[in-house]
């Protein structure tokens, strides 16, 4: 899929379920994290065309949270792959839950309203 909001280039093609799925995420509180137009994919082919084709994308709660933070394309740790590696922070705000008995948590009475 290609699209303006990551492609970042004068003219970019994209279908119809493109638009639908960015519309989606849009109207869902998605917001995408990648810096538009920063490539993720290096070809096979002779040309070697190089794209964004590695999307993330946040949703409300993690936005507002910062979370993830520090996106970053790292093309250094791909280990030969044609896609290069996205890496990030998740919960860089959060306070670390410290299970000193080492008992397992309990869920199944969990209020998932709240």
């Amino acid at each position: 899929m290609h699209h303006l909001l990551w492609a970042n280039q004068d003219r970019v093609q994209h279908d119809q379920e493109t638009t639908e799925i960015v519309e989606w995420l849009t109207q869902h509180g998605f917001r995408l994290i990648n810096t538009p137009g920063e490539i993720t994919y290096l070809g096979h082919t002779r040309n070697r065309s190089l794209s964004v084709l590695d999307l993330t994308f946040a949703n409300g709660p993690a936005t507002q949270s910062i979370c993830p933070s520090d996106w970053a394309v790292n093309q250094d740790i791909a280990y030969g792959s044609d896609h290069y590696t996205i890496q990030w922070t998740l919960f860089n705000n959060t306070e670390p839950c410290n299970n000193i008995c080492g008992q397992k948590f309990n869920i199944k009475d969990t209020d998932c309203k709240k």
